[in-house]
């Protein structure tokens, strides 16, 4: 398995919460905590965490965006990330997906060959997950093309990257799948997540 980094994004401006929602606890465990525990699952160089943020963070090393603007669209935050990996690979997670796994990224390593540059899985209703995946460093210079563009969606770059998708059907056996893309934006959803993580 080759060198991986891992970034946890967590550069939204958390409109819809009212907070910031790296910071809410599910578990016991802030979302950056639950990002950074998942994430070594594949044993990383080094995490980061990916976000404007100020020195409140005290264990994970952060890095502010490199492309400056008021859009905070998520591919700023991957480019961010590659911008700064120093290994073939990095996998990224938003820390918005508190039940992404680490055993779901164990098996996103194992799609990791030559011809791809970009190992994403896909919800049971076959949406990517851009923010939840793996993605070759010679990603970088498709991901500064868009941004120049002002090109900001995710899908339509992972339709310029050799992108193998992992289907659910390939992970759905792994406990907990059926939560692993729950998306935590309001209030609301904050105390869906809570019930789920309570039946676990």
């Amino acid at each position: 398995m080759p060198e991986f980094e891992g970034f946890i994004l967590a550069g939204g401006a958390s409109s819809r919460m009212g907070k910031n929602k790296a910071h809410l606890k599910l578990g016991g465990k802030t979302f950056i905590e639950r990002a950074a525990l998942s994430l070594s699952a594949i044993e990383p160089r080094r995490i980061f965490l990916v976000g404007n943020f100020t020195n409140e963070n005290k264990v994970i090393e952060i890095l502010p965006d490199v492309f400056k603007s008021d859009s905070r669209a998520s591919i700023i935050g991957l480019h961010t990330a590659l911008f700064h990996a120093e290994t073939e690979w990095i996998a990224v997670l938003a820390c918005d997906l508190p039940f992404a796994s680490g055993a779901l990224f164990k098996i996103l390593t194992g799609f990791v060959q030559e011809e791809f540059e970009a190992i994403v899985a896909l919800q049971k209703d076959e949406r990517a997950q851009p923010l939840c995946a793996l993605y070759r460093k010679t990603c970088l210079p498709k991901a500064e093309a868009a941004l120049a563009s002002n090109e900001w969606s995710l899908k339509k770059l992972l339709e310029k990257l050799e992108t193998r998708f992992v289907r659910f059907e390939e992970i759905s056996d792994l406990p907990n799948a059926e939560n692993f893309f729950f998306n935590v934006n309001t209030l609301e959803d904050f105390a869906l997540a809570e019930q789920i993580e309570h039946t676990l």
